[in-house]
């Protein structure tokens, strides 16, 4: 059974809390509703959502969801994340960058991103979807934003990236 905060306080009717990755991977009405990831991805992503872990390295081969995996921790973080929106001083939009070898390739991104969004019942309304981004303007006020960029160093300066 997935832990899992409830639909009120991720809609912002109670405090802002924190909802784990992997948690809101298993919840259908947050990031579970497009897969059921194999028992390695839930491994892999178990690894990401531990905070004593703050740097991973990842060899992982062509067709096994890594794409999914990284769509998943970056509208996590996006949109679940309220202890990152807390340091930012209010107003400013948190950016969580994603960076391939060409625009179309991050616009391919954004899209996976999106599709996990629409199929949330609960991410879907504080969403707004791009080409190129998606905007969330979150209950407690904070505005984010998933951003595709082509991978060179013009594209990435001056964002609040987290």
């Amino acid at each position: 059974m997935p832990v899992r905060a409830s639909s009120r306080a991720v809609q912002g009717q109670e405090a802002a809390v924190t909802v784990g990755l992997l948690a809101a991977v298993l919840d259908q009405e947050l990031l579970g509703a497009t897969l059921r990831p194999w028992p390695r991805q839930l491994e892999l992503l178990r690894g990401l959502d531990d905070p004593a872990i703050r740097t991973h390295l990842l060899a992982i081969g062509r067709q096994s969801g890594k794409s999914t995996m990284v769509a998943m921790l970056a509208v996590h973080d996006a949109a679940l994340r309220p202890d990152l929106d807390a340091v930012l001083p209010r107003g400013r939009v948190r950016y969580v960058l994603v960076a391939s070898p060409s625009e179309d390739q991050s616009r391919e991104f954004v899209g996976l991103c999106a599709g996990i969004i629409e199929a949330s019942p609960l991410l879907a309304p504080m969403a707004e979807v791009k080409a190129d981004r998606i905007d969330f303007h979150l209950p407690s006020g904070a505005h984010t934003a998933i951003q595709a960029l082509a991978a060179n160093s013009r594209s990435v300066r001056g964002k609040t990236a987290s």
